[in-house]
């Protein structure tokens, strides 16, 4: 191991913002599913998968802080501005 990181949430998954409450019900009783399942534990193991939460802004403050470090230093953006 080189280095480590400190820790920080993982890149959101999201979908459109038209998309209807059941829809993203849907999409999260899938995600719980897969987190559920016997079946899929050698996956999660492999991805390091522990599961999957409901994240606010504030949560990737760790990976803002990265980005603007990174930018002090003169790196290319690491996340697209909305």
């Amino acid at each position: 191991m080189l280095g480590t990181t400190a820790p920080a949430c993982a890149p959101p998954l999201v979908c459109a913002a038209g998309v209807p409450d059941d829809r993203v019900a849907a999409l999260r009783r899938a995600l719980d599913e897969v987190v559920a399942a016997p079946a899929l534990a050698e996956v999660r193991e492999a991805l390091g998968l522990l599961g999957f939460v409901d994240a606010d802004f504030g949560d990737y403050e760790p990976m803002l802080a990265i980005e603007r470090e990174a930018r002090a230093a003169g790196y290319l953006e690491l996340f697209a501005e909305a």
